[in-house]
C-alpha cells in the first residue's frame, strides 16, 4: 500500500513538472514567435518607408531636372527708356533647367528659382556697340502686395560689382513673389537714369 502511495506521489510530481516544462517551453516559443512577428512587422515598416521615400523623390526630382543657380539678364533699350515704357523696352531673360533660353517683358516675366540655390541679376544694353553700362542697384520684395510668397532669404542679399545676387529659401514655397528691381543707367558722357521694374519669381 505504502509502495502504491509512494508511486502515484512520484508519477503527480514528475506529470506535474513535464507540464511545467512543457509551459515553460511553449511560453518561450510564444515569445520567440511575438518577437520574430514584431521584428518582421519593424523591418516591414522600414522597408515600405525606404520605398515610399525613393518613390516620392523620384515624383519630386524628375530624371532632367537639373537643381542651379539663377541667373537673371535684364537688357535695357538705353536710348529709348522712359518711365512709360518700361515694358517695352526692358527684356528680362534666363536659362531653364533644361539650356532654354526664355524672356519676356516684365510684367509678363517670372523667374524660376530652386530651393537653397541662389539667383542673381545683371544688366546688359540692347545695342552690342553701346558704351552704357548697366548697374543693378536693388532688389526688394514688394510689400504692397496680399499673398506675395516669401521665397527669398533677403537677408543673404549681397551686391557684386554690377549685379545682385540673393539666396532662396530651403524650402518648398508655392505661389508667386512679386519684386522690385533697381537698375541704374551710365551713359558715355556719366550722367545716369535710374528706373524700379517689377517682374516676379516663382519656385519649381
Amino acid at each position: 500500500m505504502k509502495t502504491s502511495t509512494f508511486f502515484k506521489r512520484n508519477l503527480r510530481k514528475s506529470l506535474l513538472l513535464v507540464i511545467t516544462v512543457g509551459l515553460f517551453s511553449f511560453s518561450q516559443f510564444n515569445t520567440s514567435l511575438e518577437q520574430e512577428s514584431e521584428f518582421s512587422k519593424e523591418v516591414i515598416a522600414e522597408n515600405a518607408i525606404a520605398i515610399l521615400a525613393t518613390q516620392k523623390q523620384e515624383l519630386l526630382t524628375p530624371p532632367n531636372m537639373i537643381y542651379k543657380d539663377t541667373d537673371v539678364l535684364i537688357t535695357v533699350n538705353t536710348k529709348d527708356i522712359n518711365e512709360r515704357n518700361i515694358d517695352s523696352t526692358v527684356v528680362f531673360s534666363e536659362v531653364d533647367s533644361v539650356g532654354t533660353i526664355i524672356s519676356g517683358s516684365p510684367k509678363d516675366f517670372t523667374s524660376t528659382v530652386y530651393k537653397n540655390m541662389k539667383i542673381s541679376w545683371a544688366g546688359v544694353p540692347k545695342d552690342a556697340t553701346s558704351n552704357a553700362t548697366i548697374d543693378i542697384i536693388d532688389v526688394r520684395r514688394k510689400s504692397d502686395v496680399s499673398d506675395n510668397a516669401k521665397i527669398l532669404k533677403f537677408s543673404t542679399k549681397e551686391k557684386k560689382n554690377k549685379k545682385v545676387e540673393i539666396k532662396v529659401k530651403n524650402k518648398k514655397i508655392p505661389g508667386e513673389e512679386h519684386y522690385d528691381v533697381q537698375i541704374r543707367i551710365i551713359y558715355a558722357d556719366n550722367s545716369t537714369k535710374t528706373f524700379w521694374i517689377d517682374p516676379k519669381i516663382k519656385m519649381n
